[in-house]
């Protein structure tokens, strides 16, 4: 009719998981990242015209997130990406680093200023800089 109309679409989303080229160099990672190429996401909505004054609209859709340990890559400097959480519960807008590899994330994700204190870059090098030791694959920070 007249007064109702439907819609529906389908998205791709093609994460690159792009990289700096200032980066600093992290032998202990493996080459060749692979590129999630298959993030098709359908989307259904409506608009239904009740008078000359009024709609109602609805939709649905799929939506996909970025990698499942995003919380864990934003406390490296090493990635791309900077995303902001702001915990209303007392805790620092910062994490903390155990001598343990597996669960060494702890706490929300940084805030933007954090994560830029912690980012690596090869020609001003930050000397808050995260990094793994070749010798014990332990992380460590330099001074």
């Amino acid at each position: 009719t007249d007064r109702l109309t439907l819609n529906l679409g389908l998205r791709y989303d093609l994460d690159s998981n792009g990289h700096s080229e200032k980066t600093k160099f992290l032998p202990w990672l493996p080459g060749g990242l692979p590129i999630e190429k298959t993030n098709f996401a359908p989307r259904t909505g409506f608009a239904f015209k009740i008078n000359d004054r009024t709609a109602v609209r609805g939709g649905y859709g799929l939506f996909y997130a970025f990698a499942p340990n995003d919380g864990v890559q934003q406390t490296e400097g090493y990635l791309h990406r900077f995303e902001n959480q702001i915990a209303y519960d007392g805790t620092a807008d910062f994490t903390t680093v155990s001598d343990n590899f597996f669960g060494w994330f702890h706490g929300p994700k940084p805030s933007f200023q954090a994560s830029l204190q912690n980012a690596c870059d090869v020609v001003n090098r930050t000397t808050n800089c995260a990094f793994r030791s070749i010798r014990s694959g332990r992380m460590r920070r330099s001074r």
